[in-house]
C-alpha cells in the first residue's frame, strides 16, 4: 500500500435522494475551476431540472433512497457499496448514459451511477461508498442508514479521517505514523513498516482530538526557527469530505500543539500493530 495524494482530476459528485431526509454527506474537495459542490436534490427538484420526464422510467418504490454519482468511461470513478448489515438494507445499481448507448463503453463518455437503497427491516447500519479511479485519488463516503417501521430509508453523512500522517523528530522523540481508511477498514504503518489492519476505533479517537482542539486551523502553518531544544514536525490529514490539513514546523508550533501530540501519541502507541 502506498500513500495516496489528491489527484489533479476532480470529478463533480451529486447526490439525489428520494423519500428520505439525510444531512449533507462527506464529499471530495472541489479544487478545479468551475466545479460544482455536492448537493442534495429532492424528487421535485430533480424533475424540474431534467429536460423531460420519461414515462417509461419505472417509479421507485415508496421508502427507497437514491444516490446519484457522476463518472465517465476510461478512467472515471467506480463506486463500490459496502453495507455493514445487509439484513437491514439492500441496493441496486443502474447506469444512466442519457441519450448515448450504453452497450459499448466509449472513452470519455459521461454517465451517472444511480444507487437505489431499499429497506428490508427496521434498524440502523453503517454504509460506505468506496470511490476509486485509476487516474485520481481514491476516497470513501460514509453514511449511517436508518430504516423505520414503514421501511423508509434515511441516510446521514458521517465525517471521518481518511488519511493521517504524523512525523515528529527531536532529541527525545522520533515518531512516524501513516494511517489510511479505505473501503471501511483502517490500516496503519508505524516507523516505515508495512501497513497493518487496525480497529476503526483508532481513527475515530484521532478524529475526536482533531475536533476538540480545532486542528483544522493548523492548515497552512509553516514556520521555523533555531532552538537548542524542541522538535520538528509534519502533519498531513485528509477527511472524508475532502478537507485537508497540512502543517510543518521546526521548533515552532501551532496552537495547542503539545496537548494534541500528547493525546495522538498515546492513542497511536496503544495500537496493537500486527495483532489483527
Amino acid at each position: 500500500m502506498k500513500i495516496r495524494i489528491i489527484g489533479i482530476l476532480i470529478l463533480s459528485l451529486s447526490l439525489v435522494l428520494c423519500a428520505c431526509t439525510p444531512s449533507s454527506p462527506p464529499k471530495p474537495n472541489d479544487t478545479g475551476s468551475g466545479a460544482e459542490s455536492e448537493k442534495f436534490k429532492t424528487e421535485s427538484e430533480t424533475k424540474t431540472e431534467s429536460k423531460s420526464e420519461s414515462e417509461e422510467e419505472p417509479q421507485m418504490e415508496i421508502g427507497t433512497c437514491k444516490l446519484t454519482f457522476s463518472s465517465f468511461d476510461g478512467g472515471g470513478y467506480e463506486y463500490k457499496v459496502i453495507i455493514e448489515d445487509p439484513e437491514i438494507l439492500s441496493y441496486e445499481v443502474k447506469y444512466d448514459y442519457g441519450d448515448l448507448p450504453n452497450d459499448e463503453p466509449i472513452d470519455g463518455a459521461s454517465f451517472d451511477v444511480v444507487i437505489i437503497f431499499q429497506g428490508l427491516k427496521p434498524g440502523t447500519t453503517g454504509l460506505t461508498i468506496a470511490c476509486s479511479s485509476p487516474i485520481a485519488d481514491n476516497y470513501d463516503l460514509l453514511y449511517q442508514a436508518s430504516v423505520d417501521e414503514s421501511l423508509n430509508v434515511t441516510l446521514t453523512g458521517e465525517q471521518m479521517i481518511s488519511y493521517f500522517l504524523l512525523s515528529r523528530s527531536g532529541e527525545e522523540i522520533d515518531d512516524y505514523y501513516v494511517l489510511e481508511f479505505t473501503e471501511g477498514e483502517c490500516f496503519l504503518s508505524a516507523d516505515g513498516e508495512s501497513f497493518q489492519k487496525v480497529d476503526k476505533a483508532v481513527i475515530s479517537a484521532l478524529y475526536d482530538v482533531y475536533e476538540a482542539y480545532e486542528v483544522a486551523s493548523w492548515d497552512g502553518f509553516s514556520e521555523s526557527t533555531y532552538a537548542a531544544q524542541g522538535e520538528q514536525f509534519l502533519v498531513e490529514i485528509r477527511l472524508t469530505d475532502g478537507t485537508s490539513v497540512r502543517a510543518i514546523g521546526d521548533f515552532v508550533y501551532p496552537d495547542h500543539y503539545f496537548e494534541v501530540m500528547e493525546k495522538w501519541s498515546w492513542i497511536l502507541h496503544q495500537v496493537p500493530i500486527g495483532s489483527q
